[in-house]
This record gives C-alpha cells, structure tokens and sequence, in this order.
C-alpha cells in the first residue's frame, strides 16, 4: 500500500536525521561522492558560496524566512539528538541489568544441573539391577502366557460343538455364527488331527441346521425387515454364494412392498410412513449387504468382498425391482396435488404444503433412495411439471378468453363501408376495451396468483424458487406467442381485411403499453431486488415487443399486398381479356372505378381502425398539401395538370408553351422521341422505388401501398398488349383519370406516379399500330362525367 503524503514527509525526515547523526558520531564508512557546494547536507558545502547565492537570488522576506527555516531545522537536529543520546543511555542502563541477573541464574543453574546429574545416574543403575534380577522370569512368564492362551482356544475348540447346540435350541443363530466364525480359521489349521476332525464334523453337521434356520427366517414374508436384513448379513458371513442372497432378498422383500402397495393412503403423512419409510429401509438395507462394505461390522473381515462386476449386476436387479414401486409412489403423490380445473388459492396453498412435506419427508426418511435410485431427481421433476401446468393453466385462460374476445369481431359488419360508417365508433371502442381487457387480465388472473404462490413457497419451504422464476418466464413467453398466432390467426386459411388491420393495431397497441406494463408488474414479482434477474426480465420484455412490432408490420404489410395482387388480377383480366372493345372510347375502365371503391374502402377501414390526430373543433387534420390534392387550390381547375418536381427532365423536355398538357395528351406533331429519351434519362437519376417495401400504419400509407403495387401491375400489363388505336386512346383516357385520382394518395411518391404513368403511355405508343391521341377537348369530355367537382 502506497504512504500517504504526510508518511513519506515523515520518513524522509527521518532518513535525513539518521544520515546526520551517522555523520556526527562519525559512524560509516563516507561515500566518495562529487562537490555540491550548494547542498547543504553534503560534505563538500560551502557556507560562503550558499549565502551570496541566497542574497543574490532572494529578497529581503525571503532571507528572513529561509533563516527562519534553518533556525527550525537546527533546534529539530538538536532534539533528534538529545533524544537519540537518551534511548541509548536507556538501553546501556537495561542490558547492563540484564547481563547482572543473568550472571546470577547462570551460577545456581550449575549446581542444580549438578545434582540431576547425580540423580540420573543413581536411577539407571537402579534400573540396569532390577532388569539384570527379573529377565529370566520375564521369559517364563511369557512362554507361559502363550501355552495359556493355547488351551483357552484348544479349550474354546474342544466346547463349540456344545455351544452351538446350546444356540441352536435358544434360537441365538446370530451368536453361533459368530462362535463357529471365530473357529472355522484354527479347525482349518488342525483338520489334520483326528481330534479336531471329530470337532469339525460336528460343528458342520450343527451349523448346517442352524443355516436352514436362518434361511427359513429369511424367506418368511411375516419376518420383519430388520430380522430379514440380519438372516442375510448372517448368510454372507457364512459364506452363501451372495447373488442368491440379493435375489432371495428381493424377492421376499418385492412380495412385502406389492401389499404396501394395494393399500389406500389418506394422507401424505400415511404415504411418507407406510410406503416411502419401508421403500427406502428395503434399499437401506440392500446397500449395506451388498453394494458398500459397513465400517462398524465386528466380523468384517469374515465376510467376502464382491467384485465390481457383482456389485453392478446387484444394482442393476435392485433398480429393476424397486423401479415399479417408486413410479406407484409417485402415482399416488400426483394423486394429492392434481390440479383443479378451476383454480382456488386455498387449494393451491394446501398442494404447495403437501409438496413441502414431501420435499421434507425425502430429506429425512430416503436418503438411501436418494443415493441409489435417485429419488430426489424424480421429485424435483414432478414438481417442475406440476409448476409448469399450474402456470400454463393460468396463462391458457388468457388465450382462451383472448378467442372468445376476437370471435365477436364477427358481430361486425366490416364488408362494406356502410358497415365500416355505421360500427366505426362501436370498433373503436372494441379494440381499447380489448387492449385494456388484456393488460387487467393477465395482472389479476396470472401475475396476482404467481405472487400468491410464491409467496406461500418461500414461506413454506424457505426458498425464493429459481426454477420457478425460470418456468414463469418461459410461461409467460409461450403464451405471449400464442396470443400472437391467435390475433394474426396464423392458422386461418382465408383472412379478411378487417382482421389483417385490426390484428395489426393490436399488435401495435401491445408492443407499445401492454407489453411493458405487464412486464412491469411481472418484474416486481419475480426480481427479488435482483439486478440480474431483472436484466434477464427487460430481455424477454423487449424480445416481445419487437415480436409484436414485426408481427403488426408484416400484417399491413399482407394486407396492402393482399388487396393489390387482387386488384391487379381485375385489371390483368380488364386488359388482356378478349372482351375489349373494338371502338373508340367513351369512358373511363370499369375496372378503374372498382378499384377506387376498394382504395376508399381500405381509407375507410384504416381511419376507423388507426384514428388518425383531430384538431381542437373536431375534424380529422389534414395537411394543407392534401387538402389542394383532394378539392383544388386557389386558380387549379378540374384538369390541371400539378406542378412536377424541377428536378424532373421530362416534364422540361416535353411540355410546350401554349399546348394542353397531361399524361394522356400528345405532342400536336406525333409522339416525340425526346419525350420518351428525357424520360429514360430521367429515370436514371430517379431513387430506386421498392414496390414492396413496408407500408406506414396509417390510411394514406396503407392505401399507397396497394397502389404502387397496381401501378407496377399495370405497366407491366401494358407491356404484354399488343396494341390498336382504341386500346390505345383507352388507355389514355385511363391514364389521365388515374393521375387525376392517384393524386391524393401518393403524395410521398408523386414523382415516382407521374413517371410511371408516363411510362405507361409512352409504352403503349410504342406497342401501337397507329398510335392516334385524343385531342384535349375529347379527353376532358370524358374525364368529366367520372372525376368528382
């Protein structure tokens, strides 16, 4: 750790004092080092060169303070030494003490070390006569012992026949087994001597019954598990083949576990003592016998080892038995906390309590199928699914009410503008309801009761649920998913209009306040004053709304190119149908007509769907641009044709002083080839238009939308004729009514319009047989009865 500044101060002082002392008291060797006249802590200063220096360079104040300086550091180096003299006259005073006592101690510290060494020497010679007086005794007392101990064991061999029939008739086989267990190593080592043969006939002939005891007690179903456990661990240490043993064991202890079984549990506490405590003795005591050798066995080393590959034959048959009950166990818990159709707290609270319980009684009484068969694991996945179901069933109420909201979209007559005019103000107040209906949905019926639950979790089982929190979240991601398929009615094989936009403007109400308020009261819930959990929470959020955004983007985006590839399809069929007329034209397409209905049907549906800002009296805004667009500025007649852009060549190039002017009429000389070069050129210069590019949420958008695309359709229609001069003068009279009418509706692409309208024509004076326009006068006729006033 760096010193602080006034630390440093101070240690520099003190390696200054030190030197100076050294110094003083001549101590050290000095260092050859060069002149420093200046310096006044060097051996080579000059006190005369110092003081013209100062009064050379400092004024008057200034050689008063530097004197003062130096006064001060004086009475410093003064006290520093008088204090140093001091501690060293201290410490002179103390060790001369020191060396005074310790000259005292030395002395009486001879002569008791002294009188110890006359004392030890007195003991070993003390010891060295007694070891010299009892060593031939020791010897005999130690052959002795040995032959004693001998004819104790001879004696023990001698009455084992006896003693196991005294067991025998007392049914203490535990006792004769360890009898015979004791004897069986030195009967081996004396089965030679006659004698002893006679002893191990007889201890065979009586071991032999009280084995088929042993093994009637063990295959007895009435035989408690305890006993059972003990006539096996008896059968090891006899030296039974142990595969016999397990599968003996199994057997007896499968038959037990199957009555268990059939029985009826009323309580958990009844499932816990009378199914879950047996299940796990019966694989306590397996895992002992067989698979893990017990530490605190007496006649351990008595009892074979198995082999790793018995060990995992005994497992695997343990699993196979035992598998089948835990899956009843189970069955039976699920039978306590199957949820309800309908959700009731004080249920919820008494199925958290039940699993809390468990969760306990396996902590306690299964630690061994904790170990073994990994019951703990098969809990912890009976609660996930339980949890799981329970948040699924409280998200699954809100899609299902979400469907039944959505299906009485067809109370509305949205077919037609009549239906659009007369329900426009009952849709409106549908889609808020419907946004508000959600957000208060989901608060009271999902997120209210996942609070309940967690509380009431961490209350009982002391834990804040990780996993929980984990399962909500993706609950809740799953059910934001399927109120998006339901409300784009992904499924759906025909899709109206009126669902396309209305889905939309759900989604777009979703993504901007239903989203973030639910996962706003959802954070409250889970995040625990968590930051990660809540970062985790703001990611899901956000992923939703942009979820939603796309969703409501791509569903006006289906709607405009829904209503534009069957608009296009109707003039495809109006232009290269075989019914075209062979006259010179009278009137605008029918197809034109048509189009423009369904144009203000879209405006229609649009406005009544995404109500666009009103002013203070009332009225729907609308821009001064717009407004000369739809009804006319000041001086602009019927059939005037807007101002282009200055930046367009073809409308410099192409118009002449004096002639009418328009889409649909001609040069009075004949098409002009510059007209169709300015365009090209133009054209080149011109932004690239996407045709298919994402439409606004608004009418004008929308409606913009479906036009480009039939624009495109018609030129590219054009382009396929093969052309007469009525079909062309058609087209004229069609191109100008659609630039009158497009007007109000591609005020962004107006350029990119007049162009393509241009195109049009052009085009379909190239593709012409004798391409003769209409004069001004005959096109304005026409125009007339269809283009409003």
């Amino acid at each position: 750790m760096n010193a602080s500044p006034p630390d440093r101060q101070k240690n520099g002082r003190s390696r200054d004092r030190n030197i100076n002392l050294l110094k003083y008291y001549g101590i050290g060797a000095a260092k050859a080092e060069a002149r420093r006249p200046l310096d006044i802590d060097s051996d080579t200063f000059e006190p005369n060169k110092y003081f013209a220096r100062l009064v050379k360079e400092k004024p008057l104040n200034g050689l008063v303070k530097r004197d003062n300086e130096l006064v001060t550091e004086i009475r410093e180096i003064d006290g520093d030494m008088k204090t140093l003299v001091y501690e060293n006259y201290s410490k002179f005073i103390s060790a001369t003490d020191t060396i005074r006592k310790m000259k005292s101690n030395v002395e009486s510290m001879e002569s008791e070390m002294a009188n110890l060494n006359d004392n030890m020497s007195g003991i070993s010679q003390q010891c060295t006569e007694i070891t010299e007086a009892l060593g031939p005794n020791r010897d005999k007392i130690r052959r002795l012992t040995n032959v004693h101990n001998l004819l104790k064991r001879l004696q023990f061999i001698f009455d084992l026949p006896t003693r196991l029939n005294r067991c025998l008739s007392a049914g203490q086989y535990a006792q004769a087994v360890k009898y015979y267990s004791r004897a069986t190593r030195l009967l081996n080592h004396y089965q030679h001597l006659s004698a002893f043969k006679g002893i191990e006939r007889d201890c065979d002939i009586i071991m032999g019954k009280i084995k088929a005891k042993i093994w009637e007690e063990a295959r007895n179903p009435e035989t408690s598990l305890d006993k059972v456990a003990v006539s096996m661990k008896l059968l090891r240490v006899l030296q039974e083949d142990p595969r016999n043993l397990w599968k003996e064991y199994l057997e007896v202890q499968v038959a037990r576990l199957d009555k268990i079984s059939t029985q009826q549990f009323d309580t958990i506490g009844d499932l816990d003592t009378k199914c879950l405590v047996p299940l796990d003795s019966t694989v306590e005591y397996f895992e002992s016998l067989f698979l893990v050798a017990s530490p605190n066995e007496d006649d351990l080393d008595k009892v074979n080892s198995l082999d790793e590959e018995d060990i995992r034959d005994a497992k695997n048959d343990l699993v196979r038995a035992i598998t089948p009950h835990i899956d009843r166990f189970f069955d039976k818990v699920s039978g306590f906390i199957t949820l309800p159709d309908t959700m009731d707290r004080t249920q919820l609270l008494a199925q958290i309590r039940i699993l809390s319980d468990l969760g306990e009684s396996l902590s306690s009484h299964a630690k061994a199928l904790a170990r073994v068969m990994g019951i703990a694991e098969r809990m912890g996945q009976l609660t996930a699914r339980w949890e799981g179901t329970l948040i699924d069933g409280l998200m699954g109420t809100t899609v299902e009410k979400m469907k039944e909201r959505l299906s009485r979209l067809d109370d509305f007559d949205l077919d037609s503008l009549q239906g659009i005019t007369d329900h426009r103000d009952a849709l409106g107040e549908y889609i808020v309801d419907t946004d508000a209906w959600l957000v208060q949905h989901i608060q009271s019926s999902c997120i209210e009761p996942l609070q309940d639950l967690i509380t009431a979790a961490t209350a009982v089982a002391g834990d804040n649920q990780p996993q929980f929190s984990l399962r909500a979240r993706e609950s809740l991601q799953k059910m934001w998913t399927s109120l998006l398929d339901i409300i784009a009615d992904t499924k759906g094989s025909q899709r109206s209009s009126s669902g396309l936009v209305i889905g939309s403007r759900l989604c777009y109400d979703l993504a901007e306040q239903g989203v973030p308020q639910i996962y706003s009261s959802f954070s409250k819930v889970l995040n625990n004053n968590e930051d990660d959990m809540d970062r985790v929470i703001s990611t899901d959020a956000q992923e939703i709304i942009d979820q939603f955004t796309r969703k409501g983007q791509s569903l006006l985006d289906e709607e405009a190119m829904q209503e534009g590839y069957a608009l296009s399809a109707a003039v495809q069929k109006e232009y290269l149908g075989t019914h075209r007329s062979m006259e010179d034209p009278e009137r605008v397409s029918a197809v034109w007509q048509t189009m423009f209905d369904r144009i203000r049907y879209i405006e229609q549906l649009m406005e009544a769907v995404y109500p666009q800002p009103t002013s203070p009296d009332g009225a729907a805004e609308t821009s001064d641009t717009e407004y000369e667009y739809r009804f006319g500025g000041p001086g602009d007649g019927l059939y005037t044709r807007p101002t282009q852009s200055s930046h367009s060549l073809t409308t410099a190039s192409s118009e002449t002083p004096g002639e009418p002017t328009g889409l649909g009429i001609m040069p009075k000389f004949g098409y002009d080839m510059t007209v169709n070069m300015m365009s090209n050129i133009d054209k080149l210069f011109a932004d690239r238009i996407d045709i298919y590019r994402h439409v606004e949420p608004t009418p004008l958008g929308v409606c913009t939308g479906v036009l480009r695309i039939l624009l495109k359709t018609f030129h590219e229609t054009v382009r396929q004729m093969r052309l007469k001069q009525c079909d062309y003068q058609q087209l004229q009279v069609d191109s100008e009514y659609l630039r009158l009418m497009l007007w109000p509706y591609t005020q962004k692409d107006n350029k990119w319009m007049s162009n393509m309208l241009q195109e049009i024509v052009s085009s379909a004076y190239m593709r012409c047989e004798s391409p003769t326009p209409l004069d001004s006068e005959q096109l304005e006729g026409i125009l007339a009865k269809y283009v409003p006033t």
